[in-house]
């Protein structure tokens, strides 16, 4: 987050740049300080407020003021996931509908770095990820991508794929890959683990 300094010598500084003629002058120190005082009074409470929205500096009732501010309800969970509620809101609320906002909201609430998003003609998109993520969140997840679409553009699928051993029909290489692809005849354990949609 951005850190704002404090001012504490408004009057000082307003000194300083006045022109040197008038830098000794009783009657035009005395004319700008009214003003500067004031000035130094909104820089004062300013100041105080500033933080006061933060979402992490805050918990309880006043981080249920931040949901209302974001529209976002806190449906029973702790501060902790409630936060992430609120940070996905917010990225939700600007979003432009674009793959990489989605992408965006669904890192933020799964906490997943391992993300696909695949484009289905002709107006369609799926979206996986790798982990596991609280049960309460995969709906609130499926909404958010869906809120968060273009219009028009509609989410065909969620999947949550194992961040180990998730099933694929081959390597990065493009090599086969017996330990991520069906298995093995000789030992039934060997294979990948298919994803599952939430």
């Amino acid at each position: 987050m951005y850190e704002v300094e404090k001012i504490d010598n408004h009057y000082e500084l307003g000194i300083a740049r006045l022109i040197e003629q008038y830098k000794q002058s009783v009657n035009m120190k005395a004319f700008i300080k009214p003003p500067i005082d004031q000035l130094q009074d909104l820089e004062d409470v300013a100041y105080s407020l500033y933080g006061l929205y933060n979402i992490d500096n805050n918990s309880g009732i006043y981080l249920d003021q931040i949901g209302g501010i974001v529209g976002q309800q806190r449906f029973g969970f702790g501060d902790d996931v409630y936060r992430l509620l609120i940070r996905a809101r917010i990225a939700i609320n600007v979003s432009g509908g674009n793959p990489e906002n989605i992408i965006n909201i669904v890192r933020l609430i799964s906490g997943s770095d391992d993300i696909y998003y695949f484009e289905l003609y002709p107006a369609a998109f799926q979206v996986g990820f790798a982990g596991e993520v609280d049960p309460a969140l995969e709906s609130f997840i499926v909404d958010a991508i869906n809120v968060a679409s273009p219009a028009g553009v509609s989410l065909d699928l969620v999947v949550v794929f194992d961040e180990d051993t998730p099933f694929t029909f081959g390597a990065m290489d493009g090599e086969f890959d017996v330990d991520r692809g069906f298995g093995d005849e000789g030992d039934p354990n060997i294979g990948g683990k298919l994803g599952r949609e939430i």
